[in-house]
């Protein structure tokens, strides 16, 4: 899949370079969007996880790491070439760079298949007995909210930051700072919090991503830095944790499948977060913040809610068909 998904990108972004008409944007966009489907973090998770069972976390970590630098190395390589050769020829490069690059990398990996049967008593009876249909629920609900809230800022933050009065040079800034505080989490997380339980580490970072913008509605524009910072550090945590989270309740059975039907109402929920987000900020202008506010708090709750619903002494130990179909 991670191979194919190779092929899409490079069809995909040779078909937008040469675009002539709103529906070959259209049709184009939407086939670049198949290929992210396939191809970004939830493909690579379910492949870790198929090679390494339980030990994939770590690995996964990893991956969440090195991608951080994604915008950083993409941004200045696609300026780059559109400043040099045109937009159409910076798609095309990026083409090339899926062909001839990453597509032999995706064709190089050796991943040994994981045995089911090398999944120990206590994980499968941990799978069984977590995954009863509130956690699924709490669980898929968590990610709506924040694929929500997460979506909607990345679209909209330097608009939303221009109405509670911030210049443009700053705004572009603090969206600057969003990156390498994502990388500053997933750092934290490999020396040190990766000792917390998953469900732990999302209920602090469904807290933190907030605290910029609540900061800056209590004092004042001079924290208008910590907005970026806040929310990148939560959103770092949120990507580990969209692959080690469902891997820590319901085992590494099913993984694949499992991942694809919990998260696809949020991918859904993300995909029409920014207008959503736009509607919200015609109607309140910078008061669409509470709205971000709102949603991410509601996702710590329901974070809070699968921490009680799968501690030990509390498991609902019954095993409906729906959990079944979900395993």
């Amino acid at each position: 899949m991670l191979t194919a998904s190779n092929i899409c990108f490079a069809v995909s972004l040779f078909l937008l370079s040469r675009i002539q008409s709103a529906l070959s944007l259209f049709s184009s966009w939407m086939f670049l969007g198949i290929a992210c489907g396939m191809g970004l973090y939830d493909m690579a998770f379910s492949a870790v996880v198929r090679s390494r069972g339980r030990e994939a976390p770590a690995i996964i970590v990893g991956i969440t790491l090195f991608a951080g630098f994604a915008s950083t190395v993409g941004w200045p390589i696609s300026q780059y070439f559109t400043l040099n050769y045109g937009w159409r020829q910076a798609l095309l490069a990026w083409s090339c760079i899926h062909i001839l690059l990453v597509f032999p990398l995706n064709m190089s990996l050796v991943l040994p298949m994981h045995s089911n049967e090398e999944t120990t008593e206590s994980d499968s009876h941990q799978g069984n007995s977590s995954g009863n249909i509130l956690s699924i629920f709490a669980l898929a609900g968590a990610f709506v909210f924040i694929n929500f809230a997460a979506g909607g800022l990345s679209s909209h933050i330097p608009e939303l930051l221009r109405l509670s009065g911030i210049n443009l040079a700053v705004s572009i800034t603090v969206s600057a700072a969003i990156g390498p505080a994502q990388v500053a989490a997933r750092l934290s997380h490999m020396f040190g919090l990766n000792k917390l339980a998953p469900a732990s580490i999302a209920i602090m970072a469904s807290f933190i991503m907030p605290l910029g913008i609540v900061l800056m509605l209590l004092i004042g524009p001079a924290l208008a830095w910590s907005v970026g910072i806040a929310h990148g550090f939560g959103l770092g945590f949120m990507s580990i944790l969209k692959g080690i989270l469902p891997l820590s309740i319901f085992g590494d059975k099913g993984y694949g499948r499992r991942q694809g039907l919990l998260f696809l109402p949020a991918g859904i929920i993300q995909s029409l977060s920014p207008y959503l987000f736009s509607l919200c900020i015609d109607a309140w202008g910078g008061g669409a913040f509470y709205v971000y506010i709102a949603a991410v708090y509601s996702a710590g709750m329901l974070f809070i809610c699968l921490k009680w619903l799968t501690s030990a002494k509390r498991m609902n130990r019954g095993d409906g068909s729906f959990v079944h179909f979900l395993k």
